[in-house]
């Protein structure tokens, strides 16, 4: 049971390595290489169709209207967030920097072809894999409860806590040495 678990885990978390991959393909395709600057597109893209992702199954799970009411309800907004994405990488183009355009290329283009991605496979999968009706682990539950507590019972322990891990944050950062200078890989 526990297999036939983590291989729905598995087919369900592939819709956004899906959309990183077709950017990457996309690179290749359009003969840009990957740079300092747009190495976080498939990243990015990544975060984005997490989000998606997160919407789609969650509607799908709450109703019982199946994969086309579920891409016909929420696809739209997901439409709306992968196009006002590609639009803010397109007003990059005014810049007349090569990399940068080739980062407003590959991240309107990129993220145009993973909305479409997920949709489809969103769809598809959805067809095949059943949501899972069963209740949220307890110990999530259990976490995110005695996290909400702790911060409306102790919010200076909380802002005290979060204090230090951007004190140790800032003193690692402080520590890291870079191995080349920002500057030699723009042109």
């Amino acid at each position: 049971m526990a297999g036939l678990q983590f291989l729905r885990f598995c087919w369900l978390q592939s819709r956004r390595f899906l959309g990183a991959v077709s950017v990457l393909g996309l690179s290749v395709w359009l003969g840009y290489p990957i740079n300092v600057l747009n190495n976080v597109i498939p990243l990015l893209i990544l975060v984005l169709g997490r989000a998606d992702v997160v919407h789609l199954a969650g509607h799908l799970k709450e109703s019982d209207h199946g994969a086309y009411d579920t891409v016909a309800r929420i696809g739209p907004a997901c439409a709306l967030t992968a196009l006002t994405t590609a639009l803010a990488f397109a007003c990059i183009m005014l810049t007349s920097n090569a990399q940068l355009f080739e980062f407003e290329v590959l991240g309107a283009l990129g993220t145009s072809l993973a909305f479409v991605v997920f949709i489809t496979t969103c769809a598809l999968l959805a067809q095949v894999i059943r949501p899972s009706h069963y209740p949220t682990p307890k110990f999530a539950n259990a976490f995110a409860s005695g996290l909400t507590r702790l911060s409306i019972a102790r919010p200076r322990v909380l802002i005290v806590a979060a204090s230090a891990l951007l004190a140790v944050s800032v003193v690692g950062y402080q520590q890291t040495k870079a191995w080349c200078p920002l500057y030699q890989n723009l042109p």
